[in-house]
């Protein structure tokens, strides 16, 4: 049984609605089936394999005892990696309170590299690297920096460096090996973005003390369990964008899921924004906001302006683990906010999601809901593969391949001749 539920009926009609609740559950099989059928290959080279490892048994003993190794060494973990090798684990530990353990140098931004070493005790920090191909520049060169300050205080780096890579492939490997470091591997099929349940994203989460069993359960749970509504929901972002909704503005109502938007802008725009068959780009463009605050910043545009965004609400049913403390004003207030008084800071912010679902709604707007029991590893694992397979849908039906990013290369490819111009 899945452990999300959707409220989609301001996306459909009451007839449509009604349907989507009878229709078929999605099925990965059709999604890998439709995707072999319009690329002429069935072949495991163009298939990302993140379902399938996933839903493998896997013995995760090695990698937790180099988390437990790495955390009598040292109290905080540097990780350099960049998109898919960073924003998932940097979301799940966001969403957890756990970002205090971990550093991630994700951008060649000095500011940040330099405030943020001048606050560590060198001596109490390891290194973890990340790189799929081995040549991510903004990986490679932030390392290079943190081992150089290594060498500078007499710190021998060996010992307390990692990394995460191809199985024997690139230049990240042949070093890692040439050095005796403990390495870990991202299976070949599955792309970084899509890697969050792979050692790039569960060494970072079992250093920082994260149930990555529970994490994983959760996710093969949601993975096993037909969603009657994702295969229609899929359709009908793709029948709105077709009908000039190109932006899916992306709203948790909760501050600590911001990162996961931030994480899922990645996987939705890099997977979906491609080129069809006929030459014409696709994909709808992924707006990573937070409630209630871009109520303030956002919803006026989306109430009257261009009619272009259909609007996801991430919405937790209890805030388990949270104070969730209850509102009291004093008497002076009671005049325009005397609705709130006794209230929890909960049972606010999720009326704040309705009433603005409502407003959305009361305009002709289009918005959908997902309904998330509490945030803990288990939902949080099953909010994650949701997401992917949610993507991975939409791309099936779309008749494009989720699984590469040749926009993303060409930057790559122009970057040595600007810095020898």
């Amino acid at each position: 049984m899945s452990l999300l539920k959707y409220n989609l009926e301001n996306l459909f009609s009451d007839d449509v609605q009604a349907l989507v609740r009878h229709e078929s559950g999605f099925d990965f099989k059709e999604a890998k089936s439709r995707f072999e059928s319009f690329t002429q290959d069935a072949s495991a080279s163009i298939y990302s394999g993140y379902r399938e490892d996933l839903l493998k048994s896997s013995d995760l003993s090695e990698l937790k005892a180099c988390a437990e190794k790495l955390q009598k060494l040292a109290d905080v973990l540097v990780v350099c990696g960049i998109g898919g090798s960073s924003l998932g684990a940097q979301s799940v530990l966001s969403a957890l309170g756990k970002s205090s353990k971990v550093l991630f140098l994700d951008n060649l931004d000095s500011f940040h590299f330099e405030r943020s070493f001048a606050q560590l005790d060198l001596g109490r920090t390891a290194l973890l690297i990340i790189s799929k191909s081995g040549g991510t520049i903004e990986s490679m060169v932030n390392a290079a920096r943190v081992m150089d300050l290594y060498k500078t205080s007499g710190i021998d780096f060996k010992e307390r460096t990692v990394a995460v890579t191809t199985d024997g492939a690139g230049s990240l490997y042949s070093w890692a090996q040439e050095n005796n470091l403990d390495s870990f591997y991202i299976p070949q099929l599955v792309g970084g973005r899509f890697s969050l349940m792979t050692p790039a994203g569960l060494l970072p989460l079992a250093f920082a003390d994260v149930n990555i069993d529970y994490f994983l359960a959760g996710a093969r749970q949601e993975l096993n369990a037909p969603e009657p509504q994702l295969w229609p929901l899929a359709k009908r972002l793709n029948e709105l964008e077709v009908a000039g909704m190109g932006v899916l503005t992306l709203w948790p109502y909760a501050s600590v899921l911001f990162d996961w938007g931030r994480w899922f802008q990645q996987l939705w725009g890099e997977s979906l924004g491609k080129r069809a068959k006929n030459g014409v780009g696709v994909g709808s463009f992924p707006a990573a906001c937070v409630g209630a605050n871009d109520q303030h910043s956002l919803l006026q545009f989306l109430i009257e302006g261009s009619p272009r965004c259909v609007s996801m609400f991430v919405c937790l049913k209890s805030w388990e683990g949270a104070e969730d403390w209850m509102v009291s004003l004093p008497k002076s207030f009671h005049s325009k906010l005397g609705f709130s008084q006794g209230r929890k800071y909960s049972e606010i912010l999720n009326a704040e999601a309705k009433a603005t679902q409502g407003a959305l709604s009361e305009v002709g707007r289009p918005s959908f809901e997902l309904l998330v029991e509490k945030l803990d590893e288990t939902n949080l694992g099953a909010l994650y593969a949701h997401a992917m397979d949610l993507t991975v849908a939409c791309g099936a039906l779309k008749e494009i391949n989720p699984f590469d990013q040749p926009g993303v290369e060409i930057g790559k490819k122009i970057l040595p001749s600007v810095l020898e111009s």
